[in-house]
């Protein structure tokens, strides 16, 4: 089995198996490096360095994708699994990565830390609880205490969360709870903490590290209230989320989490119940088809008032009209989750809603321009278009790499012409980062901005 079946394996993937250095399963949460046995102490491991970056003067591809791996470790709830590696050179020093000299086909679940600007795999993690990525905690939990409120406790016999919590052994709801609320405090879990209500302390803890927790009534109410979140508080989490990314755009050095701790401070709030809502934020952004911050996620389960509102308050900070159609996506994914769903009856005669939207004024000759430029063929996937217009014109749409709304230019420089299904994939597909990479490696006009 060669090191791509290995990986493949295991389920994980990249983004060019010719010279990826690490790999990612997105569906069960971990990030796979090599361990180099010439760099090991008896403790620890090197699995990456910054010092990588650069080679004979020339960028390396694999660096972008394993530093965004590394930060999902960190940031984004990830498991680091690693495997032990051999070197052609065992004498070479950390400065560069050497050739493979052959592998063991084993994965070990390790802890992350970092030594200046490298990256080491220490001992075995542990397989407790409290090892779980809080990311995937929170997901599998909420679906725990969502399905227990909702009133069958006992349909749980394919729950994720009980995997991931326990190694398969099966638990009731209250004990999910009461685990949950452990892991995020430390504090071993009492029974007598949980009398089977909202107001229990287990609930108010989970409540306060970020979870939406959902009563038996009224259960679509409560989640969109957002665990009493105020509109200050959310108007100070969009207006740092906004910085958070315009520092990460422009490649400054600070870190998330003591933004996310100013946040706490100032509302008496836990880290990660700021950072929760952070993605809430994410998942506005993503119904816009807009980027937003690396390490956090789109949230799921967001209601729809909260997103609501959440969009109102956005509009205020960036100075734009509210987007009428972000409610309305919003409550079409709340149905989704809920899957199972009955034919609706619909509506025989639609309502007419006015609304007021406010845009960018564009120059006519960049489209003009990039259009001509493309003759009819798509600049990233490189296929025709795919019809004639009335005009007689081959249709493709012109996209802004950086978005007007992110102040981006309307330059040819920052301009495609894509096909539609491209188009819709640049906004919302979870590969738009690969596409875009690919973009800027084919396309030399093209300017980072």
């Amino acid at each position: 089995m060669n090191r791509k079946q290995f990986i493949q394996h295991n389920g994980a993937t990249c983004s060019n198996w010719n010279w990826s250095w690490s790999f990612i399963n997105e569906e069960k949460k971990f990030i796979i490096f090599g361990e180099w046995e010439h760099h090991h102490d008896g403790a620890k491991g090197l699995i990456f360095s910054e010092n990588w970056e650069f080679r004979n003067g020339r960028r390396q591809k694999g660096y972008n994708q394993s530093r965004e791996h590394i930060q999902l470790i960190q940031e984004g709830g990830y498991k680091l699994m690693t495997f032990p590696m051999t070197a052609e050179d065992p004498s070479a020093g950390d400065l560069e990565p050497t050739r493979i000299k052959d592998f063991e086909r084993e994965l070990t679940e390790k802890n992350l830390i970092q030594v200046g600007n490298s990256w080491y795999a220490e001992g075995a993690a542990s397989n407790t609880s409290r090892s779980i990525p809080e990311g995937i905690l929170r997901e599998h939990v909420l679906e725990a205490i969502t399905r227990f409120n909702a009133g069958i406790p006992h349909q749980f016999a394919d729950s994720t969360a009980y995997d991931l919590l326990h190694d398969g052994n099966r638990y009731p709801p209250k004990a999910i709870v009461g685990m949950a609320s452990e892991v995020l405090t430390g504090v071993p879990f009492s029974p007598k903490d949980f009398k089977g209500g909202l107001d229990s302390k287990c609930f108010r803890i989970l409540e306060e590290n970020g979870f939406e927790i959902v009563p038996k009534l009224d259960a679509d109410e409560h989640k969109e209230k957002g665990s009493g979140w105020t509109s200050d508080e959310l108007k100070a989490s969009v207006e740092t989320y906004l910085e958070i990314q315009k520092k990460q755009k422009a490649g400054e050095d600070f870190t998330k989490k003591s933004q996310y701790q100013l946040l706490a401070d100032r509302f008496g709030r836990t880290i990660k119940s700021v950072e929760y809502r952070m993605q809430n934020i994410s998942y506005v952004l993503s119904l816009h088809g807009r980027d937003w911050i690396q390490g956090l996620p789109p949230a799921k389960n967001v209601g729809t008032n909260i997103a609501a509102e959440i969009e109102s308050i956005l509009a205020e900070v960036e100075g734009r009209e509210v987007s009428p159609s972000i409610a309305f996506e919003a409550a079409v994914q709340t149905k989704l989750d809920k899957g199972d769903l009955e034919p609706p009856a619909g509506e025989a005669s639609p309502k007419k809603i006015t609304s007021t939207s406010t845009g960018f004024e564009r120059n006519p000759e960049v489209k003009a321009w990039v259009l001509n430029n493309a003759k009819g063929t798509c600049e990233s996937c490189e296929q025709p278009a795919p019809f004639m217009t009335a005009t007689g014109q081959l249709f493709l749409e012109v996209h802004h790499v950086k978005s007007l709304a992110d102040k981006g230019s309307d330059r040819i420089e920052n301009a495609v012409a894509i096909c539609p299904n491209c188009h819709r994939a640049f906004h919302y597909s979870r590969d738009k980062g690969k596409m875009l990479e690919t973009l800027f490696s084919r396309i030399t006009r093209l300017v980072r901005e």
